[in-house]
């Protein structure tokens, strides 16, 4: 008779891992908080942060693992992850690898915006053109009339004066004898 043999017992033995207590998530919070910006570090040296960096650091100081997908698992975890990789990026040195290209997409930029508010300004010209052109044609005035220049203020005259000189109509005047003392009409 044949025995079976136990499969299981020569396989690989899978490694192990901790769970997160809340000392060691507490922990990796803080390592994340206080990870270091790459700038600080002594030349040469490079650690970004990332998972594999991080997981490394806990298996040297915890000597056991975790995988990626457990820690991003922790609320706490991956919130700490998220604003520290935000500030790492943010404080990171902002001298282009190319001056000259920076340069152009500067001026790119800088030329796409005048453009974008010279078109707000023309729309804007044009909606108060249209307006004025209605406000002339309501008020029958010609392109003659627009193209009129200002009239030149003689200080020495009266306004119906100059209104009577440049054919305008006159204001309508109540006569002294209508009016009642004071200037009050009289009804």
């Amino acid at each position: 008779m044949r025995q079976r043999a136990d499969l299981r017992s020569g396989s690989k033995q899978r490694r192990q891992r901790r769970a997160l207590s809340p000392d060691i998530r507490q922990w990796f919070v803080s390592r994340i908080e206080a990870w270091p910006h790459p700038k600080d570090l002594p030349a040469g040296t490079k650690h970004p942060l990332t998972w594999d960096a991080l997981i490394a650091q806990g298996q040297a100081t915890w000597n056991w693992t975790w995988s990626k997908s457990g820690l991003s698992r922790c609320p706490e975890i991956t919130a700490a992850f998220a604003k520290r990789s935000k500030e790492l990026v943010a404080n990171r040195n902002r001298t282009p690898r190319d001056p000259e290209l920076a340069d152009r997409k500067r001026g790119r930029d800088e030329l796409l915006a005048t453009i974008t508010r010279l078109e707000a300004e023309n729309t804007d010209l044009r909606t108060r053109l249209r307006f004025w052109q209605k406000n002339a044609h309501l008020h029958r005035l010609t392109v003659a009339d627009l193209d009129k220049g200002w009239q030149p203020v003689d200080r020495g005259q009266t306004d119906i004066a100059l209104r009577a000189k440049l054919g305008l109509s006159l204001p309508k005047q109540a006569s002294p004898k209508k009016a009642g003392a004071m200037g009050r009409p009289t009804r």
